[in-house]
């Protein structure tokens, strides 16, 4: 692994090395999955997996129809539920939230789908959005709506526009999740030059507070940003990434304390050796944050140390997972001609 002493940040060495560390990740059996046998239209394509923590959904397009099932654990079975042209912008802690246009729409347990209220004012589509389950806040790519906020996501009613840049300087967010009730967010000025790009925090999605700007050895002749942001089994993880030139690219993965205030690097490498932050689950049975990527599982005990467990019949893109107790783990993986499958493992 290359390290480039620009980056100036603590960074925890990783290795792919033979130990105990993940002695029950082995060689895993993997099978592509049908949309059929997931519940969705058998033509589907472009097939997605999502939990919420408590349950399990997947998403199949058809007809230019999204169409959603869900997974039952009392029959081991995916059963359709809905259909909805809605995109996914948040899933976790207990709820679904999903936007179409200035409609938002929940689900708390994946079969029913309700009306969550409108977004007055929108102007451009929504980006990014979190919940701590019960309040909710969406960021939306425009100087004129980027922030709003509503204490129901399960009741219908507007949505409070909580920010506008023209009048108290709010931007628009480009990745957000909660932590422990905790709203961090990638803020960027792209649009206006706002000068507030960067990590923010809030309590409540109306009052935001900037804790870093830039990544750690960000200058003017290495402008490494902030790409993504997630929670994942109580730790907050964040990607940085760096463009040098289209054959040239660096990703960091790293670990960020509670407050948002700083982080440490724990693997580093091409976009191929980092996979996005919706590829990693926490299996509460191994004890074990598993990432995955192209014929190869990423395993980590604490989030910090890292172990490659190489698969076989496990190649391409992985573009998000879940990790289902007492089934398996479902790896959504795209295609040729930009079609997604879903690669199944079956792991009790």
């Amino acid at each position: 692994m290359a390290y480039s002493k620009a980056f100036n940040t603590p960074l925890v060495v990783f290795a792919a090395f033979n130990g105990d560390m993940v002695s029950d990740i082995p060689l895993l059996t993997w099978k592509n999955r049908s949309a059929a046998s997931m519940g969705l239209p058998s033509e589907s394509s472009y097939s997605y997996v999502y939990s919420n923590g408590t349950s399990f959904i997947a998403r199949g397009y058809a007809n230019s129809t999204g169409n959603f099932s869900c997974y039952d654990p009392a029959t081991g079975t995916w059963i359709p539920t809905f259909t909805s042209k809605a995109d996914m912008q948040y899933c976790g802690n207990g709820v679904y939230l999903l936007v179409n246009s200035a409609s938002v729409y929940s689900s708390f347990d994946g079969m029913t789908l309700n009306y969550a209220g409108y977004l007055p004012g929108l102007g451009n589509p929504v980006m990014c959005g979190a919940s701590n389950g019960s309040y909710g806040v969406l960021s939306a790519w425009w100087v004129h709506s980027p922030m709003y906020a509503k204490s129901n996501v399960g009741s219908g009613g507007a949505w409070t526009l909580t920010g506008d840049y023209y009048e108290d300087g709010m931007c628009c967010f480009t990745d957000m999740t909660c932590h422990h009730g905790m709203y961090i967010g990638i803020a960027s000025d792209t649009i206006v030059d706002s000068g507030k790009g960067g990590i923010q925090i809030s309590s409540n999605g109306y009052q935001w507070r900037r804790t870093m700007q830039y990544p750690y050895g960000y200058s003017e002749s290495f402008k490494i940003g902030f790409s993504s942001i997630r929670s994942v089994g109580g730790r907050l993880f964040l990607i940085n990434s760096y463009y040098a030139s289209a054959s040239n690219s660096i990703y960091q993965l790293c670990v960020m304390n509670g407050n948002g205030c700083g982080y440490t690097v724990v693997r580093q490498g091409q976009s191929k050796d980092i996979p996005s932050l919706s590829t990693m689950v926490y299996v509460e049975k191994l004890g074990q944050y598993l990432q995955f990527g192209d014929n190869v599982i990423y395993a980590s005990p604490d989030g910090y140390q890292w172990k490659a467990v190489p698969q076989t019949n496990f190649s391409g893109t992985k573009v998000n997972a879940i990790y289902i107790p007492g089934d398996g783990f479902y790896v959504t993986t795209s295609g040729s001609w930009g079609s997604n499958s879903v690669l199944y493992c079956a792991y009790p």
